[in-house]
């Protein structure tokens, strides 16, 4: 497990989370359960620095050790927009998904943490919607968007 946590983390922290949902589920809740899995412990490789990282490194779960002495401004990635129609008086969500993302050419997964394998994670646009299917004007809601 610990090989497969360090090379393939995705899918191996997916399928941990899928056994505790299963878990969970034969208990009586009384809200949503949303239930996330982290690794708090270097898992198999040596430390490296920074300097060190390559492309070679995506998608492998890492372990970094260093000092950052200069940071530069970046800037935040929208994985969620919200939008709300005045019109409707709606709400909107349109999810984003880029080249970085762990989940890209994965297996969809739905609410109760099941694969669906008809359907696969791409790239999507990165351009916010202004209109909704009926061609009514959208408002993006900052403070629900992440």
């Amino acid at each position: 497990m610990r090989k497969d946590c360090s090379s393939i983390p995705f899918f191996s922290c997916t399928a941990q989370t899928g056994a505790i949902l299963e878990l969970v589920s034969l208990f009586p809740v009384t809200s949503d359960v949303k239930i996330k899995v982290a690794i708090s412990c270097p898992v198999g490789a040596t430390p490296s620095s920074p300097r060190q990282l390559a492309s070679s490194s995506l998608r492998q779960l890492v372990c970094v050790e260093g000092v950052a002495t200069k940071v530069s401004a970046i800037k935040p990635k929208v994985v969620r927009s919200v939008h709300y129609c005045p019109a409707t008086g709606q709400h909107e969500s349109r999810d984003y998904v880029d080249a970085t993302d762990p989940q890209l050419g994965l297996p969809a997964v739905d609410a109760s943490g099941r694969e669906l394998p008809d359907r696969i994670i791409n790239i999507t646009s990165s351009t916010y919607p202004t209109q909704n299917r009926d061609g009514k004007s959208l408002e993006t809601e900052f403070g629900l968007s992440t």
